[in-house]
């Protein structure tokens, strides 16, 4: 089971926001991500952005979330910060994805013919929206094609690495 150090900084934020705190469900190098339930029930998912991280990728993560309206693009809902114990930490809060990923899916066996073509046709669609925002997701794998609920539409999320056409930096 691993270890989440930013669990007090989340409690704390759900506590502020009205959430009730689930716990966390992924962590990577610049953030960790936790379980949030709203009062009338919808699921969210908390990703703190560890402190001292690249502040250039994330700020791109987040033009890219906010340029991006799709519905096979997972949204940014919300982007704020919050002092804590001394320590500012900036978070995102985005639909949690109860579908789990296609990285999940595949683990349990091949698609269908029927899945396939609809999943190539939601993929299509967000990539075409990507790119008709000049920009490039360059992390495009099954672990970041998400689905909101088992069922639903796939929607490709984590944009830490997005490239911006329209910068000169990556």
């Amino acid at each position: 089971m691993p270890t989440y150090a930013l669990e007090s900084v989340a409690q704390a934020i759900c506590a502020a926001s009205g959430y009730t705190f689930g716990g966390g469900i992924g962590q990577g190098t610049f953030k960790e991500t936790y379980l949030a339930t709203k009062a009338d029930g919808t699921k969210l998912a908390v990703k703190i952005l560890r402190p001292g991280c690249s502040t250039d990728r994330s700020d791109r993560e987040v033009d890219a979330m906010k340029r991006c309206a799709h519905p096979n693009i997972i949204a940014l809902l919300e982007l704020a910060g919050v002092e804590h114990a001394g320590t500012r930490y900036d978070y995102l809060v985005e639909m949690f994805m109860a579908g789990g990923t296609l990285d999940d899916r595949l683990t349990k066996g091949l698609l269908g013919r029927d899945e396939v073509l609809a999943l190539g046709d939601e993929l299509i669609r967000a990539v075409a929206h990507i790119a008709d925002n000049d920009l490039v997701h360059r992390d495009f794998k099954p672990a970041n094609i998400m689905y909101p609920a088992v069922g639903a539409e796939a929607v490709v999320g984590d944009f830490g690495i997005v490239r911006d056409l329209k910068k000169t930096s990556i």
